[in-house]
């Protein structure tokens, strides 16, 4: 770069010039506050909340379902509502049970929050989606601050909250809670606080299996850095997994109960071909899968040319194989979400008129990817 050029995440562009007083201070500390890793990403979140909810009744009105609750309660949030009414089912029919495929920590979040509140399950399940979203989208973008600045931080959060694929963060999925956790977890490893990301990934774990990366960062860290604390930390996110998976045995009443209702209710197959398979469905998965896949090679690519640590590659690049060798999936909006570290790589890489672009045209297509989803189901498969 020439010397008299600068970046947009250059500090001295940044950096206001000295306030004349006290007032001027306040001013500029506002400015920069707002213009920050944190509030701007949550205002950008908090924006298209509105307009998914505007789509929310809209596609209701459309739509054959006798409630708003029936409609946002359907696909894979139905089986996280009936474990969080009664739980799992136990016996003979637990292996082919779709319920024992899901991790209990968000249907537990979502019962405790019921109690509490006296919210309906429905109701309940999508405030904490909403809430863990927000919680999210925030610290992700504190996590690309603390290693590329505060512009890039901003960025790359605002970007993440307008995705398509967070339409399931206003879904009783467990990805608001796990994806909030996992964030959490891999800024503590930033900041070099290992048990505290060994307990954030442990709880990411106990909501999601696609969180389970997270134990192979720490591992990769302690091997790197031969440190005693980081194995432990490793050791400790284990249990998040691990836990959940000898909870779904212990109630149901079989060890098998979790890989078999992946096979025998979800579908789930180990199938390296999964891709092209997919492919064959159009326009319907294939459609999907194509511009996800066309997301993901940018991203990629966004990744490669700013250099994003190791630990943000292996998170992203484990939840993207387990997803394409699975035959009962293929590569959608959610599941690049999931893979979060990869976008953020892309918001840290786009700038100017290409970030904005993006932004804008992630913004447009969010409530039009719900409503396809929502009206279209059949023909894209669930979110």
């Amino acid at each position: 770069m020439d010397e008299h050029e600068t970046s947009d995440d250059d500090p001295a562009q940044l950096a206001p010039p000295t306030p004349a007083g006290p007032s001027d201070q306040l001013v500029v500390r506002w400015t920069l506050r707002l213009s920050g890793p944190v509030v701007s990403p949550l205002l950008a979140y908090v924006l298209t909340r509105v307009t998914l909810v505007l789509a929310w009744y809209y596609g209701w009105a459309v739509s054959h379902f006798a409630g708003l609750g029936q409609m946002l309660s359907g696909w894979y949030g139905q089986y996280n509502l009936e474990i969080a009414a009664s739980g799992y089912v136990h016996g003979a029919g637990a292996p082919s049970s779709p319920t024992s495929a899901f991790f209990p920590g968000y249907p537990i979040a979502v019962r405790v929050a019921h109690v509490v509140s006296g919210l309906s399950l429905v109701e309940a399940g999508i405030l904490i989606s909403w809430v863990g979203g927000g919680f999210f989208v925030v610290t992700a973008g504190r996590l690309a601050a603390t290693l590329y600045g505060d512009a890039a931080g901003r960025r790359a959060g605002v970007l993440l909250a307008v995705f398509p694929g967070t339409l399931v963060l206003g879904l009783p999925y467990g990805e608001g809670l796990a994806l909030a956790l996992s964030a959490w977890s891999l800024l503590s490893v930033a900041r070099d606080r290992p048990w505290r990301a060994g307990v954030a990934g442990a709880l990411a774990g106990l909501c999601s299996p696609l969180a389970a990366p997270i134990v192979i960062v720490l591992g990769l860290r302690a091997l790197r850095e031969r440190s005693r604390e980081y194995a432990g930390a490793a050791g400790v996110a284990a249990l998040g997994p691990l836990g959940a998976l000898g909870l779904i045995s212990a109630v149901t009443g079989s060890l098998l109960s979790w890989p078999l209702s992946l096979h025998r209710g979800l579908g789930a197959t180990v199938n390296v071909v999964s891709l092209l398979t997919h492919l064959h469905h159009w326009p319907g998965t294939a459609l999907t899968e194509l511009a996800s896949l066309g997301a993901l090679a940018l991203a990629v690519v966004a990744c490669v040319r700013v250099r994003v640590p190791l630990e943000w590659t292996v998170y992203g690049a484990g939840v993207i194989l387990v997803v394409l060798i699975d035959g009962g999936s293929w590569l959608n909006p959610r599941f690049l979400l999931d893979a979060f570290p990869l976008l953020l790589g892309l918001g840290v890489w786009l700038k100017r008129d290409a970030y904005r672009a993006a932004t804008y045209a992630f913004a447009a297509l969010l409530p039009v990817v719900f409503l396809l989803y929502m009206t279209l189901g059949n023909v894209m498969g669930p979110p």
